[in-house]
Parts: C-alpha cells; sequence; structure tokens
C-alpha cells in the first residue's frame, strides 16, 4: 500500500511539473507576441495646474495676514510662490524679507511639522470640524533679500536659510502661526493692506 502511495503521488509530481513547463513555455511565447504588437508608449502631459480641491486649499492662504500683537510681524503670500515677511505692516519699504515660498498641507504638513495627529483629532473634535486635517499648512519660505534699517542685508542670508512657518487656517479672516525660527506663536487676522503699496 505504502508503494502504490508512493508511486501515486510521484506520478502526480511529475504531471505538474510538466504541465508546469508547458504553461512557461506557452507565457513565454503569448509575451513575444505581445511585444511585438506593443505601440510605442506616448507621454502624458504633466499636470501643472493643482486639482480644484488643492487650489482651493492653497488659495486659502494667499494674501496678507498680520498678527495681533503690537506692531506684530506681517506675513504676505502671493499666487505665484512668492513671499514677504514684515517686521511691520505699517512700514512696507523697509524691514522685510522676500523670497520663494513652498506650501504642504493635510498629512503632508503634520508630518513635516512632526504634529502628534491626536492633537489635529482633538483641534478638529473642539471646533466641531471647522478646523481640521486640511487646515494644517507647513510653509517654508526662502529668502533671497533681506532689507533692515535701510540696508541691503542680502549677502548676510547663508545658504539654504529658510524659515519654517506653522499656518492653521481658521476661516478668510483668522489664522494661528508658529514660526519654528523663532519659537513665536501668532494670531493672525487677514490683512490686504500689502495691494495699496
Amino acid at each position: 500500500m505504502k508503494k502504490l502511495l508512493t508511486f501515486f503521488l510521484l506520478l502526480v509530481l511529475s504531471l505538474s511539473l510538466v504541465a508546469c513547463a508547458d504553461n512557461k513555455k506557452e507565457v513565454k511565447e503569448t509575451s513575444k507576441k505581445e511585444e511585438k504588437k506593443e505601440e510605442p508608449k506616448k507621454e502624458m502631459p504633466k499636470k501643472t495646474e493643482p486639482r480644484p480641491d488643492e487650489k482651493g486649499l492653497l488659495d486659502r492662504i494667499i494674501g496678507g495676514w498680520e498678527s495681533d500683537r503690537k506692531d506684530g510681524s506681517y506675513y504676505v503670500f502671493k499666487e505665484d510662490g512668492t513671499f514677504f515677511w514684515y517686521k511691520s505692516s505699517k512700514n512696507l519699504d523697509d524691514n522685510y524679507y522676500t523670497g520663494k515660498y513652498t506650501v504642504l498641507y493635510g498629512n503632508d504638513a503634520v508630518k513635516d511639522l512632526e504634529i502628534n495627529p491626536a492633537g489635529i483629532k482633538k483641534m478638529t473634535e473642539e471646533t466641531n470640524g471647522k478646523v481640521n486635517l486640511f487646515s494644517v499648512y507647513s510653509i517654508k519660505m526662502s529668502p533671497n533679500k533681506l532689507l533692515s534699517a535701510g540696508v541691503d542685508k542680502t549677502k548676510t542670508l547663508k545658504e539654504g536659510y529658510f524659515i519654517k512657518l506653522m499656518f492653521i487656517y481658521i476661516d478668510e479672516k483668522k489664522a494661528q502661526g508658529y514660526n519654528y525660527n523663532y519659537e513665536d506663536k501668532y494670531n493672525f487676522h487677514k490683512n490686504d493692506v500689502y495691494k495699496n503699496k
């Protein structure tokens, strides 16, 4: 009985190996035929415009945001990717940085800012959903010009220097911020006085 069972198992194993070999041969022949028929791949145009929902999220930060502190700093984010940081909105001709900025939001911002996701959940609950994951922005500002006390101090900017800002959008008139470089906390209000310059 054992011999018969062993023989039967060997026979099944042999047939399986033959079937696998035939299947591989058939797959190779099929793939060769498909390679011949395959048309050259056309490159898809690159999408440069963000999807509408992304654009709406990015549009929320555009404009001037002033700290509620007396003579507080003033951040301006323009649609063309440039920013200005002014010591005060009362003087837009002196004491400022300007350059390019990049923005992350949602999960990407939370990771970049190293925020505990539990904090986002708590914030969402406390505001009944008004402030949520997509209210969180990480803004990296790379200055290429510095004017201080009427003197151009651009040459003092170190290569690779950037300012990192956590920006929490509350509504079209209010936001909160935290400057990682200077450990400053802000309550912002919208102020588009820069448009009058």
